[in-house]
């Protein structure tokens, strides 16, 4: 029963967690190229990380703030339009599971915040790595007809990328276009700050 129980512990333990938590977020961009199905499962999969580690560190006070609440609010606006709407089967499954977006979000900020934002860079330049990558593919597939793979675009004039036969390129950069382009707003304002230091001081 102690080998179990200790087992337990390791496998629940916070740097476990962080390591895992960060880990997926790190390459949670690929998970579009995946299907929503494998991209639904990281996030409750990133949720349910989240929630063990604010169990284990009691850090309950994290969800006491305006965007839990205002998200929380929201969710309940959706819960209670379900009662009058016409197909409430059908709706039923997306109002339910509004709910781990709201732990996406706040795992977000608390990941990103933790230890003095000491992960945020680390997952930040995945990001830019994996974005930069996939804007390279789409040039190389603007110049040649093709991405890197091969994977080629059954309607003209639309891209196809990493993406094959869902043409849907365009919901990637919806998703990290805002985040990239402040992430290296704040690269570049970092290095200006540095090399007026270098050069002043």
């Amino acid at each position: 029963m102690s080998f179990l129980l200790n087992h337990y512990k390791i496998f629940f333990s916070s740097s476990l967690n962080h390591f895992l938590a960060i880990f997926i977020l790190s390459i949670y961009p690929l998970f579009f190229f995946m299907g929503t199905g494998v991209l639904n499962t990281c996030i409750v999969l990133l949720d349910l990380i989240f929630i063990i580690d604010i169990i284990n560190k009691k850090k309950f006070s994290f969800l006491k703030n305006y965007t839990f609440y205002s998200l929380s609010l929201f969710w309940l606006i959706l819960l209670t339009n379900l009662l009058f709407s016409i197909d409430q089967l059908n709706s039923l499954g997306r109002t339910l599971g509004f709910i781990r977006f709201i732990f996406f979000v706040m795992l977000l900020i608390y990941y990103f915040n933790l230890e003095n934002q000491k992960y945020q860079k680390i997952i930040l330049s995945s990001w830019l790595t994996i974005f930069i990558i996939v804007s390279l593919d789409l040039i190389y597939e603007i110049l040649t007809g093709q991405n890197i793979l091969g994977y080629k675009s059954y309607m003209p004039g639309r891209l196809a990328g990493f993406f094959h036969d869902e043409l849907i390129i365009g919901h990637f950069y919806y998703a990290f276009v805002l985040i990239i382009l402040v992430y290296l707003l704040k690269i570049f304002s970092n290095l200006k700050t540095h090399l007026i230091k270098k050069n002043f001081y």
